[in-house]
């Protein structure tokens, strides 16, 4: 049996520490870049071995777009 909760929890990343409205702000961006654009996480912006939901990692796949 496909464990689905580990898969969609690798494809959209962690999610920062962050409380109240930033954070839920932070979530929908994951949820925006994983489910709308398909794209993977990318680099936190200060520990960039480390990645964070709500940032695109390539932006490849958006690039073609514009």
């Amino acid at each position: 049996m496909t464990d689905y909760s580990k898969i969609i929890k690798e494809r959209f990343g962690p999610i920062p520490k962050e409380s109240g409205l930033t954070r839920k702000m932070r979530v929908h961006q994951g949820w925006w870049r994983m489910n709308v654009l398909d794209e993977e996480p990318g680099p936190h912006p200060i520990t960039t071995d480390q990645k964070v939901c709500n940032v695109i990692a390539q932006g490849k796949k958006q690039a073609e777009i514009f």
